[in-house]
């Protein structure tokens, strides 16, 4: 299944014109659209981590016969190929309306289109990212079981409502390095000095690409457990072994491993199998990554370098 980054729109990609002439929080003309500053960058960093990009937007203006859906939605795809335009694909968007003008009903309806758009993409909402600056926002990612909720503060937003992590991204505050922030955070990053310190007493081994921590090589029992800590901009050898099998799981951070002739972008959390002589490399994506290395025993013979580490 595929993980996915849901955002709300306005007051989260656009600033919402509450405090333009018309008085309204909803945007009813392209040539009105202000986006949040940062927000591409924070949607390419997001692609690059792996992540399908899906926007849903509470538009009760419709309801209202404020503006007519095909408008909104001619706004939407304007606003889709703006992003085009900076190398970002963007799956899909929803539009949603609520029968009621209450959080509740609100988060309920919200909660429809982002379960729509997981059903149709295959999307695996428990590792999957919400991102809303209101309170039906959030509830509505809590209630489609999204597994890290998080809240935009911003000028005409919501107070802190119960997100799992807040980021300001009013005209006062860039948001991209807020927002980088609490990635970091959700992807454990911050664990990663803890982590350190754990691992420190076992054989050390340094390495282009960061440092091994090994836990335990048997050939006698024919296993061997490893600590990788990557560091960012460095990759490692593209090789293979003959005999050794092995597997690896991201405790924190986020990587991009080539097995074989694919390329996966893995969170914590996710693990991969890379059988005897299949071709593989690995990296850490933007920050610092740790990887639990779990295989049969390991002898350096057996490892043949097709593209040395850099």
């Amino acid at each position: 299944m595929n993980r996915a980054v849901f955002f709300d729109v306005d007051g989260t990609i656009r600033h919402n014109n509450t405090s333009k002439e018309d008085g309204c929080c909803y945007c009813f003309k392209y040539d009105n659209v202000e986006y949040t500053n940062g927000i591409f960058e924070a949607h390419r960093f997001l692609q690059n981590a792996g992540y399908k990009i899906f926007w849903v937007t509470m538009q009760n203006c419709i309801k209202d016969r404020l503006i007519a859906e095909d408008q909104v939605s001619e706004i939407l795809v304007r606003m889709v190929k703006d992003f085009k335009d900076y190398g970002i694909h963007i799956e899909d968007y929803q539009i949603c309306m609520s029968s009621r003008e209450t959080d509740e009903s609100k988060s309920l309806y919200k909660s429809y289109g982002v379960n729509k758009l997981s059903m149709i993409y295959n999307i695996d909402n428990s590792k999957s990212i919400g991102i809303g600056d209101r309170k039906h926002d959030v509830e509505a990612y809590k209630l489609s079981g999204i597994g890290t909720t998080i809240q935009a503060l911003n000028l005409y937003g919501d107070e802190k409502c119960d997100a799992d992590y807040y980021y300001s991204n009013n005209h006062h505050i860039a948001n991209l390095d807020s927002l980088i922030q609490v990635l970091r955070v959700a992807h454990g990053c911050n664990d990663i000095p803890n982590l350190i310190r754990v691992v420190k007493k076992f054989h050390h081994v340094k390495k282009v690409w960061g440092d091994e921590y090994w836990i335990t090589n048997s050939n006698c029992g024919n296993y061997c457990s490893k600590i990788l800590v990557l560091q960012p901009d460095h990759i490692s050898s593209l090789h293979y072994h003959i005999e050794k099998c092995e597997s690896f799981t991201v405790l924190a951070g986020i990587v991009k491993i080539k097995h074989q002739d694919s390329d996966y972008v893995f969170i914590n959390g996710d693990s991969i199998l890379i059988n005897a002589g299949d071709r593989h490399r690995f990296e850490a994506i933007d920050f610092p990554a740790v990887l639990l290395e779990t295989s049969t025993f390991h002898d350096d013979e057996d490892t043949y370098r097709i593209e040395e580490s850099k």
